[in-house]
């Protein structure tokens, strides 16, 4: 995403991250891609004498600094040992792709040679049929004024921070309105993510994990804010039946410093924010109607 800045001011502004303010720090080795799996776990089968050095390390990183990045820095581990062989359950930050994790952790030959025998990931869940209703979200469009900037906000808590002046002046509702649900795999809703870029003053949401995780590496400028909401994915441009697609535009200012999204449900707004020199980026994600 090459377009997005590729620099970051020193502070944020009040109000726009207040609903993540609790999110926490990254992890400092990241996957390339953000996970979309309803699962953060994976199991190892190793050695004896390595599930419980990996348990150890897990519980104080420091003891074998080495050993915990090899392992992805995983967050809690959990050990099992079923006759003969040992295995190990370790869990990680959401966001880290566990299928990247699982393919380097089996690659890495140090790993191979302590005792490391295979990884599998965990799909610890299960759907009920139907599933229950999920609790509707409703994405609320701002434009500012002075920056001509546009926003999502998805929280009742930030539609009453921003109105109040709390992110700053000139910021006001455009009377465009979506709803959507959170991210639920039992549902077929992948979490979009959302990103503040301080020195632009801007926002970016994305459910594509590629982007994702390109976005999110130190030195882009962008802070990861959390799964602002969730939606459904496009196949070829097209949204599942009965969902409405949003399409995202792009300002086109990266070189001044200045970008920013905006994601339209109608087709006549897309084509006034051509007409003004946003480019057409295409179906960013897929809501309800």
């Amino acid at each position: 995403m090459n377009r997005l800045i590729p620099a970051a001011a020193a502070h944020l502004i009040a109000g726009l991250a207040l609903a993540f303010a609790g999110v926490a720090a990254e992890p400092s080795r990241l996957t390339e891609l953000c996970n979309t799996q309803p699962t953060s776990s994976a199991s190892i089968r190793v050695s004896p004498e390595l599930m419980n050095e990996i348990a150890a390390v897990v519980a104080d990183p420091q003891r074998n600094p080495d050993l915990y990045r090899r392992l992805w820095e995983p967050v809690t581990a959990s050990t099992l040992i079923i006759g003969t062989a040992a295995f190990i359950g370790l869990s990680y930050d959401p966001r880290q792709d566990l299928t990247q994790i699982g393919a380097e952790i089996s690659a890495d030959p140090v790993l191979r040679s302590s005792g490391v025998q295979y990884v599998a990931e965990v799909g610890g869940y299960a759907c009920l049929t139907p599933p229950p209703d999920l609790v509707p979200i409703t994405l609320t469009e701002y434009h500012n004024g002075i920056l001509d900037h546009y926003f999502l906000s998805s929280s009742n808590q930030e539609n009453a921070a921003i109105d109040s002046g709390a992110a700053g002046p000139a910021w006001v509702r455009t009377g465009e309105q979506f709803a959507t649900v959170p991210a639920d795999a039992c549902h077929g809703s992948r979490p979009v993510y959302r990103f503040y870029g301080p020195a632009a003053k801007s926002h970016v949401f994305t459910p594509d994990p590629q982007e994702c995780g390109g976005v999110r590496k130190a030195g882009t400028g962008w802070l990861y804010e959390g799964i602002a909401f969730g939606a459904f994915m496009p196949t070829n441009g097209e949204c599942p039946r009965g969902k409405t697609p949003i399409w995202r535009l792009y300002n086109n200012r990266a070189a001044h410093g200045d970008s920013n999204h905006r994601y339209v449900a109608k087709l006549s707004l897309a084509t006034e924010m051509q007409l003004r020199g946003w480019t057409l980026e295409g179906v960013a994600f897929c809501v309800n109607p």
